[in-house]
């Protein structure tokens, strides 16, 4: 499954490629994809980019994935601090992206275990750019629906003055308590 993801996303890579080749006007295509893929209790995430997920369990927050950026990339060097990084110049200017390499990308592939009530949020950087993680989190941990969360994220994003797209996916997972088979 992990070989068969990257392999869609080198195909994507490919034709954003392609299309920008073939038109010119479309020079220097790209995008982000951060995807979500669950079976039973199993979270598959592939990522490419600056848009994330973020996974909640228990209250707290966590990162799920790695932001493919110049200042993320300086963070994990020790050339700044990580809490320079939502501020720093840089913190848009992609390493990782689909388009432009001919299909010769390589998508990070991650696998984690999902628990009884974990809520999953993929979004943009339309989102995590302007809404600080801590009130995102007061969001999530509110007992409102996905699409009510959903709701309550996007207005959050316009009223910090949004100045991108802001995409917002939340999913809840009730994982039924594992039963050892009888003999």
């Amino acid at each position: 499954l992990l070989d068969r993801m990257n392999l869609y996303f080198q195909e994507i890579d490919r034709r954003l490629t392609e299309k920008s080749d073939d038109d010119r006007r479309l020079f220097g295509m790209g995008t982000t994809l951060t995807l979500a893929y669950s079976i039973g209790a199993h979270l598959f995430l592939i990522h490419v980019g600056d848009s994330r997920a973020y996974g909640r369990r228990g209250g707290e927050l966590t990162q799920l994935t790695r932001d493919h950026t110049v200042a993320q990339a300086l963070a994990d060097a020790g050339q700044i601090k990580p809490e320079e990084v939502r501020t720093h110049a840089r913190r848009n200017t992609l390493t990782n992206y689909l388009g432009g390499h001919h299909g010769k990308i390589r998508a990070d592939v991650r696998w984690t275990r999902l628990e009884d009530g974990d809520r999953l949020l993929l979004c943009s950087d339309g989102l995590n750019n302007m809404v600080e993680d801590a009130a995102i989190l007061q969001i999530l941990n509110r007992r409102e629906c996905a699409q009510a969360t959903v709701e309550a994220l996007l207005q959050a994003a316009l009223d910090a003055g949004a100045d991108d797209y802001v995409t917002v996916v939340v999913a809840d997972y009730k994982i039924p308590p594992v039963v050892a088979a009888r003999e």
